[in-house]
């Protein structure tokens, strides 16, 4: 996975990257507060990066190496770092000395955050900071994270920074993309030779078109008015807002937020109770962020007096499907899901996912 920002590009580090790396953490200036605060020899420097990328092997995320887009130059590291027996999710930086004060580990690491919460389903992300370092304390604030604790961390004092999924949520811009993996901030890493010869030949034509999401469902209903009584205190208890615009002359209803429409539009004739297994839609289905919001929602609903089952785990469809089932007047199932691991699995290592088919079966862990 390639991370690009306006000056920035965070991409995986390789063995070409190492003279670089060794000058970066050979660096005392660059050095003084980061593990024991003294700079690495070439032979440390080389253990280091290869931790580094094995990180990756064994998380499935870590450091990307920053490179500076104008001149293509290795100038730092960003990105995530949880070994075994660490205080939390970190997200760390590192700078080249040449290229520190003009923003550039808060301009990455902004990227970096973002994709924590939004495709990695983190419920809060740490960084482990020695109390001396105000710079990268700095930082740490403009990301939004706060002071939690001290600690004593590698045998050093640390100042452990922390921020949470609401606060990261509360401080977004209201027009700040919900899919930041999609244009120009984040982009597939390249695919391996054997993915590109099994890839047509025939140039842009040929190029994958991603789709951005869901954009709107329609729902044909018997009966409007009643249709909007059970939908609207549902729809406003999952945070839609409604649309009444007519169209074709006909009454329309539409729930909509920032990712998905769902309108309702009366049916023609006389139509019958809704047949799951006849051509057409079969039910319809909301992601929620986790269980948690999988429980509340379901508290909310049956205060409102609908029929939702008790939340619960379906193992039949995925390890880890938890979600909750009711039916609108029409029959037509609805359902809330917990976000699962396989949909975030496909976020983070989609440039992995090279096969049309099947393609989480040809990684080495693939999930149900």
């Amino acid at each position: 996975m390639i991370l690009e920002t306006e000056r920035l590009r965070l991409r995986p580090l390789t063995v070409d990257d190492f003279d670089a790396y060794a000058r970066l953490v050979g660096d005392a200036d660059v050095m003084r507060y980061i593990g024991d605060g003294r700079p690495l020899t070439r032979e440390e420097a080389w253990r280091h990066l290869a931790l580094l990328v094995g990180h990756w092997q064994l998380r499935r995320i870590g450091m990307w190496g920053v490179e500076e887009r104008a001149s293509c130059e290795l100038v730092g590291r960003i990105g995530f770092f949880e070994p075994e027996g660490w205080p939390g999710f970190e997200l760390g930086w590192l700078i080249a000395r040449s290229h520190q004060g003009r923003g550039l580990a808060t301009e990455g690491a902004q990227v970096a955050l973002d994709l924590a919460f939004l495709a990695l389903g983190r419920r809060d992300v740490i960084s482990v900071i020695h109390p001396e370092n105000a710079a990268s304390i700095r930082v740490a604030e403009r990301l939004g994270e706060r002071f939690e604790r001290s600690a004593t961390v590698g045998g050093r004092p640390a100042s452990i920074y922390r921020i949470d999924r609401a606060t990261w949520r509360a401080s977004r811009p209201p027009d700040a993309s919900d899919v930041p993996w999609v244009g120009s901030r984040v982009r597939r890493a390249p695919a391996s030779r054997s993915a590109a010869a099994a890839t047509p030949a025939g140039g842009a034509d040929d190029a994958e078109i991603p789709v951005m999401g869901l954009d709107h469902v329609y729902l044909t209903v018997s009966d409007l008015p009643r249709s909007i009584a059970f939908y609207d205190p549902i729809m406003r208890a999952l945070g839609f807002r409604k649309g009444t615009a007519p169209i074709g002359g006909d009454p329309h209803v539409h729930y909509f937020n920032p990712r998905l429409q769902v309108s309702l539009r009366p049916a023609r004739g006389r139509p019958a109770r809704h047949d799951p297994y006849a051509p057409g839609l079969h039910h319809l289905c909301l992601r929620l962020e986790g269980p948690d919001e999988v429980d509340a929602a379901v508290r909310r609903l049956q205060a409102l007096g609908v029929a939702a089952t008790a939340p619960a785990l379906y193992p039949e469809y995925a390890p880890d499907y938890y979600a909750t089932f009711f039916e609108d007047p029409d029959g037509l199932r609805l359902e809330l899901v917990a976000m699962r691991s396989r949909r975030l699995a496909s976020r983070a290592r989609w440039a992995e996912l090279v096969a049309f088919e099947n393609p989480f079966s040809q990684l080495d862990d693939p999930d149900r």
